[in-house]
Order: C-alpha cells, then sequence, then structure tokens
C-alpha cells in the first residue's frame, strides 16, 4: 500500500466502491477493524463519506457506533470512532432522517459500552 501511496496509484481506488456502494474504509468501520480505519485514513481515504442503504446514506461514524458486526475479538468499536473522529468525521453530520452521531450513540446508550459514550461526549 505504501508503494501505491508514494507512486500515486492509490489515491484512484481508496475510496472506489464495491458493488454494494462500499468502500474499503465503510466495510472496515462497519465491522470494528481499527487497525484497518486508521490505515486507509493515514492513505488518504475519506472520513467523512457516506454509506449508501435501502434508506438512505448514513455517515461511516454513526455505523460505527451502532456497533460491529464483526465476532473478531480484535474488533473496536471505541477504536474506530476515535480514528474517525480523529481524522475529522463530523460528529453533527446528519443522516437520511436527520439524525447525528450523537442521536444514534444516545438512541442506543444501553447497548454500548461507557468507553464508546465518552468518546463521543
Amino acid at each position: 500500500m505504501a508503494e501505491a501511496f508514494r507512486d500515486g496509484s492509490l489515491v484512484n481506488v481508496i475510496d472506489r466502491m464495491d458493488s454494494r456502494g462500499r468502500t474499503p474504509l465503510a466495510w472496515a468501520a462497519e465491522y470494528g477493524w481499527e487497525e484497518a480505519v486508521a490505515l486507509l485514513i493515514r492513505y488518504g481515504a475519506n472520513p467523512h463519506q457516506l454509506r449508501p442503504s435501502n434508506y438512505g446514506e448514513s455517515p461511516l461514524l454513526q455505523l460505527s457506533i451502532a456497533g460491529s458486526k464483526s465476532r473478531h475479538p480484535k474488533s473496536s468499536v471505541s477504536g474506530v470512532i476515535k480514528a474517525l473522529i480523529g481524522a475529522g468525521a463530523d460528529v453533527n453530520a446528519p443522516d437520511h432522517e436527520g439524525w447525528t452521531a450523537l442521536h444514534v450513540a444516545r438512541r442506543l446508550l444501553e447497548a454500548l459500552s461507557c468507553d464508546t459514550c465518552t468518546t463521543l461526549i
């Protein structure tokens, strides 16, 4: 990946969507892959991108807050949230229903760890 970054070819593919409309960063964020999120951001992935669904688009930060779909023991919802916020993801960016990441966190408060909530506040 470092070589593709140096020669400029990574720019053309790092935010490319697959057949489901997801980018590598969207997959990594949704599955709680903190190291992959950090690596992709470091090499230029857009932390402000929207992830399309059947109902509209949602910021990646909201998908991360909703919880990882991964059962891998190293998945880290709070790590992904910190990486996205650290890269400038907007906690006030609304989804297709007007909800922000803070709305989602509040709604899911009982299901989230205190660490995740503290990351947003």
